[in-house]
């Protein structure tokens, strides 16, 4: 029996699908988290090891300039990333179904600190796939995403523009 997780190549037509999705913005629902709470914050910066008390000490942040507990840049990741289960639906992840996809890099771009309070809204837009070639795989691409994410008054926090390798697995 074939596995299609293994086996599975990139078709002219999978890639057209897929393409067809660029320049497309969807809002990110599956979000660890939507809010920066002083809890969330805590646990976040906490479960990472980054204790700074600007993330952790609200009466140290009430002190400083920006006179509140701040979230560490690094909080955005579980803003933009959430359990695949939630609200999930076969066949809605897009992109090359059964190759394999590993992430490559992020670029970050910062507006503003997240403050303790800031209702956070995502989106998420394909921007481009591109091929390369390899000697490790088949047919191997670059898909690059942006992440955008705003606050309550829609006022932009970051962007985060992801690079993910989509490679045929068998090869």
């Amino acid at each position: 029996m074939i596995d299609p997780n293994v086996s599975a190549v990139v078709t002219d037509e999978m890639l057209a699908a897929a393409r067809q999705r660029i320049g497309k913005k969807y809002r990110v629902s599956r979000q660890w988290h939507s809010a920066a709470t002083k809890d969330n914050i805590q646990h976040w910066a906490e479960g990472i090891g980054d204790v700074n008390p600007l993330w952790v000490d609200p009466e140290y942040a009430r002190k400083t300039g920006y006179g509140s507990l701040l979230a560490p840049p690094t909080f955005l990741y579980s803003c933009s990333e959430g359990p695949l289960h939630r609200e999930a639906e076969k066949g809605q992840g897009g992109g090359l179904p059964g190759i394999h996809r590993v992430w490559a890099g992020d670029e970050w771009e910062w507006f503003t600190p997240i403050f303790e309070g800031y209702e956070i809204k995502v989106t998420s837009q394909l921007n481009d796939i591109l091929e390369h070639k390899s000697n490790f795989a088949g047919r191997s691409f670059e898909e690059i995403t942006t992440h955008t994410f705003r606050n309550q008054y829609s006022d932009l926090i970051a962007t985060r523009k992801a690079h993910f390798m989509a490679t045929e697995r068998a090869t």
